[in-house]
């Protein structure tokens, strides 16, 4: 998504910022949704880390599709720092944030 010039009327100070003027550049974040059933996702931008999480579990995505955060369908390990040499085990109904890179915040 580009930016697109907003004409917007004149401030009364330079620090205001008008409303319209606030045109995000960022990628749209897709919306949470509800699980109907136990489903694998990634976990990682790269698409190469997959976890299983739980039925009627509501799940925040990333732009590029990933997981953001959601509840573990099962017990599952998952790394912990982004090298990917550290981990720890997460009981199913566990609600984990990710890293980009597929460990827990």
């Amino acid at each position: 998504m580009s930016t697109v010039p907003v004409p917007v009327a004149p401030l009364s100070t330079a620090s205001q910022v008008h409303p319209a003027a606030q045109v995000s550049a960022m990628p749209s974040q897709p919306a949470p949704q509800v699980l109907r059933a136990n489903t694998d996702l990634y976990i990682n931008t790269a698409h190469t880390l997959v976890s299983e999480f739980m039925a009627g579990a509501v799940i925040d995505f990333n732009p590029g599709g990933s997981v953001l955060s959601g509840s573990l369908a099962i017990e599952s390990f998952e790394y912990t720092n982004t090298a990917h040499t550290e981990g720890s085990w997460y009981l199913a109904g566990t609600p984990l944030t990710f890293r980009p890179d597929g460990s827990v915040l």
